[in-house]
Protein backbone atom coordinates (compact mmCIF):
# COMPACT_ATOMS: atom_id res chain seq x y z
CA UNK A 1 0.00 0.00 0.00
CA UNK A 2 1.28 3.46 -0.89
CA UNK A 3 0.48 6.58 1.14
CA UNK A 4 0.83 10.02 -0.47
CA UNK A 5 1.35 12.91 1.96
CA UNK A 6 -1.09 15.81 2.17
CA UNK A 7 1.37 18.20 0.46
CA UNK A 8 2.06 15.58 -2.26
CA UNK A 9 5.84 15.73 -1.66
CA UNK A 10 6.21 12.30 -0.01
CA UNK A 11 5.06 8.85 -1.01
CA UNK A 12 5.77 5.92 1.26
CA UNK A 13 5.13 2.19 1.16
CA UNK A 14 3.37 0.95 4.28
CA UNK A 15 5.73 -2.05 4.37
CA UNK A 16 8.34 0.33 5.82
CA UNK A 17 6.00 1.99 8.34
CA UNK A 18 5.86 0.70 11.92
CA UNK A 19 2.90 2.84 13.01
CA UNK A 20 0.86 6.00 12.49
CA UNK A 21 0.35 8.53 15.31
CA UNK A 22 -1.58 11.72 15.96
CA UNK A 23 0.41 14.47 17.67
CA UNK A 24 0.25 18.26 17.59
CA UNK A 25 -2.59 18.36 14.98
CA UNK A 26 -0.60 16.18 12.59
CA UNK A 27 -0.66 12.57 11.46
CA UNK A 28 2.82 11.07 11.67
CA UNK A 29 4.25 7.96 10.04
CA UNK A 30 7.00 6.17 11.99
CA UNK A 31 9.38 3.79 10.28
CA UNK A 32 11.95 1.39 11.68
CA UNK A 33 11.85 -0.92 14.67
CA UNK A 34 11.39 0.55 18.14
CA UNK A 35 14.67 -0.96 19.37
CA UNK A 36 16.70 0.56 16.51
CA UNK A 37 18.49 3.83 17.07
CA UNK A 38 17.92 5.03 13.50
CA UNK A 39 14.14 4.83 13.30
CA UNK A 40 12.42 8.07 12.38
CA UNK A 41 9.14 9.75 11.70
CA UNK A 42 7.62 12.34 9.38
CA UNK A 43 4.33 14.18 9.06
CA UNK A 44 1.97 13.05 6.32
CA UNK A 45 -0.71 15.64 7.02
CA UNK A 46 -1.87 18.45 9.29
CA UNK A 47 -5.57 18.81 10.09
CA UNK A 48 -7.97 20.64 12.35
CA UNK A 49 -9.12 18.94 15.54
CA UNK A 50 -12.56 18.43 13.98
CA UNK A 51 -11.21 16.46 11.00
CA UNK A 52 -8.08 14.69 12.20
CA UNK A 53 -9.78 11.65 13.71
CA UNK A 54 -12.03 11.01 10.71
CA UNK A 55 -9.03 11.27 8.38
CA UNK A 56 -7.02 8.97 10.65
CA UNK A 57 -9.88 6.46 10.39
CA UNK A 58 -9.81 6.75 6.58
CA UNK A 59 -6.06 6.10 6.66
CA UNK A 60 -6.36 3.02 8.86
CA UNK A 61 -9.22 1.70 6.71
CA UNK A 62 -7.06 2.14 3.61
CA UNK A 63 -4.12 0.32 5.20
CA UNK A 64 -6.24 -2.59 6.41
CA UNK A 65 -8.25 -2.86 3.14
CA UNK A 66 -5.79 -1.79 0.40
CA UNK A 67 -7.71 -3.48 -2.41
CA UNK A 68 -10.69 -1.19 -1.77
CA UNK A 69 -8.43 1.86 -2.28
CA UNK A 70 -6.55 0.75 -5.38
CA UNK A 71 -3.38 0.14 -3.33
CA UNK A 72 -2.80 3.92 -2.96
CA UNK A 73 -4.20 6.41 -0.47
CA UNK A 74 -3.74 10.14 -0.93
CA UNK A 75 -4.05 12.13 2.30
CA UNK A 76 -6.97 14.57 1.84
CA UNK A 77 -6.59 18.34 1.78
CA UNK A 78 -7.57 20.30 4.89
Amino acid sequence: MWIVSQDRTTIVNTDTIACFNIYNSQIWATYGIASEADNGYFSIGKYSDKRIYSIFKQLTDAVTHPIDYGNKFEMPEE
